[in-house]
């Protein structure tokens, strides 16, 4: 069993609440500044968060980048019987095809194609 202060999904959770009150509704970005006015982190600020995240982890030359992480969960979302469609709009995949090859592990679940 996880700690609860080592759970991603948890620490994800507490993280949304206390920043609730700065986020635009319900559609607004998740990750925010730390100073005012809390505006959305760039693409680019996330990215160094999470490879800086994957070198203290010990897991810096095993090949893991930032950019893993998004088809990495894409792919378990579907092979745990999310809904493709769900996994795709959520990822920000604009077109089947690109979503499909970029989670390439999909393997317990066929995405069919409209």
């Amino acid at each position: 069993m996880i700690s609860e202060k080592l759970d991603p999904v948890r620490c994800l959770y507490a993280y949304i609440n206390r920043t609730n009150m700065f986020r635009e509704g319900k559609s607004g970005p998740v990750f925010l500044s730390l100073t005012k006015p809390y505006q959305k982190l760039s693409s680019s600020s996330i990215a160094n968060i999470l490879n800086e995240a994957i070198v203290s982890a010990g897991l810096g030359n095993r090949g893991y980048r930032a950019k893993c992480f998004r088809p990495t969960s894409a792919t378990k979302a579907v092979n745990s019987d999310c809904d493709p469609d769900r996994a795709m709009s959520v990822g920000r995949w604009n077109t089947r095809s690109v979503f499909v090859l970029a989670s390439c592990s999909l393997s317990s679940k066929t995405v069919k194609y409209r």
